[in-house]
């Protein structure tokens, strides 16, 4: 008995089997919003009298031989662009604004003696530009660049040098589209697209969404999300031509002792303007050279650092 209560007691508890290391925690995949779900901006909730007058040329993209881009089950770039834009042409046309589309149905504009892209597109930025528009706007849906299925965004792009009127209103236009449409991520980039270059007015290409990401087209595809991202645009131009644009109503220069008006004859003359309406940028050149100007509300003042020199100098002022 001795002996096996020894033997027991030498007996240790079994060792336990390693325990695995514990398995990395699963990625968590967050997929792009496809957007359209409603409108949170009416068109009956912005001020329109400001498109009353305006001339508003509108290309859709691509038509024709040019598809533009496809999506998983077959929607074309080229038709999306197309019904957006005519729902948009008749939301900006019963407000009174002047509307040109480059094209009407699913063309191209192709000739015989040049069947080339460049023509197509050269075509459509010469009908725009012989109609003398406020504003160009061409619209896409674009597709991402890697063949990805996963990527979705709205991308306004304004014409390329052109930090005024074409970046103010793709701004007011993206701003519209992401708060409407509700993707949740976008960008306002410097375009240097064809249409853009050789637009004679200030213009904008839109990229409301990607036509290649599968929940977005089947959306695309349905009247009511071409209704909300025609809405958004409608509103976006609304809002933009709704900024009154300032005007300069006295642009003097006067003597800094009497007060009289001068013709630059007296070495230090006074600089004087008021400009009716909002603005946001001031430029003020004298002989070609930028001027730094004081700014008091609506009214501008410049007085020259040192004396001109005698004889004719010229200032000029633009305001935005």
């Amino acid at each position: 008995m001795a002996l096996l209560a020894a033997l027991a007691g030498c007996a240790g508890p079994h060792p336990r089997p390693p325990v695995p290391p514990a398995a990395p925690p699963a990625p968590v995949v967050v997929m792009p919003k496809p957007g359209y779900d409603s409108l949170l901006d009416r068109p009956d909730s912005v001020d329109a009298s400001g498109l009353s007058g305006r001339r508003i040329a509108i290309d859709p993209g691509h038509g024709g031989f040019f598809t533009g881009a496809v999506g998983v089950h077959g929607l074309t770039e080229k038709e999306v662009n197309l019904d957006v834009a005519l729902r948009l042409r008749d939301l900006l046309t019963a407000h009174g604004a002047h509307v040109l589309l480059t094209r009407e149905t699913d063309r191209d504009f192709l000739t015989p003696a040049d069947s080339s892209l460049h023509a197509d597109l050269a075509a459509r930025t010469a009908i725009a530009n012989a109609f003398h528009p406020d504003l160009f706007m061409s619209i896409h849906h674009n597709a991402d660049a890697g063949a990805a299925h996963d990527v979705n965004e709205t991308q306004t792009y304004y014409q390329l040098g052109d930090e005024g009127v074409a970046l103010d209103a793709a701004q007011d236009v993206h701003r519209s589209l992401v708060r409407n449409v509700a993707i949740g991520s976008g960008r306002v980039i410097p375009g240097n697209y064809f249409v853009l270059r050789t637009s004679d007015s200030p213009g904008l290409l839109t990229e409301t969404s990607y036509i290649t990401y599968p929940p977005t087209e089947q959306r695309l595809a349905t009247p009511g999300a071409q209704e909300i991202e025609a809405e958004a645009l409608y509103v976006g131009l609304a809002r933009y031509f709704a900024r009154r644009v300032p005007v300069i109503e006295t642009f003097t220069a006067r003597d800094p002792d009497t007060g009289e008006d001068t013709l630059f004859a007296r070495g230090e003359p006074r600089i004087a303007a008021r400009v009716r309406g909002g603005f946001d940028d001031v430029a003020l050149t004298v002989d070609g050279a930028p001027a730094e100007v004081a700014r008091r509300d609506s009214s501008l003042t410049w007085v020259p650092a040192a004396p001109l020199d005698d004889g004719p100098h010229e200032a000029r002022i633009e305001v935005r």
